[in-house]
């Protein structure tokens, strides 16, 4: 199950990239809740960088990091 997964997700990583380099995209980013490690360290994983912490940014009031991919 957890190969299957992994496999899952580096399928979605190469489909990301493809997607980037065919698009031509100069930007890429999202915004993960300050507290979701796993959340974090998945952006990592797809190259992303921290830009900085936006407090209170969500819903829940919670604090949130924006992560970009920048060509």
């Amino acid at each position: 199950m957890l190969i299957k997964l992994f496999q899952l997700v580096k399928n979605i990583k190469e489909k990301f990239e493809e997607t980037i380099t065919k698009r031509n995209y100069h930007r890429v980013q999202a915004v993960v809740r300050s507290d979701f490690t796993h959340g974090l360290r998945f952006a990592k994983w797809f190259n992303m960088t921290s830009e900085g912490v936006m407090k209170k940014y969500g819903p829940d009031g919670k604090d949130y990091i924006m992560v970009a991919r920048i060509k």
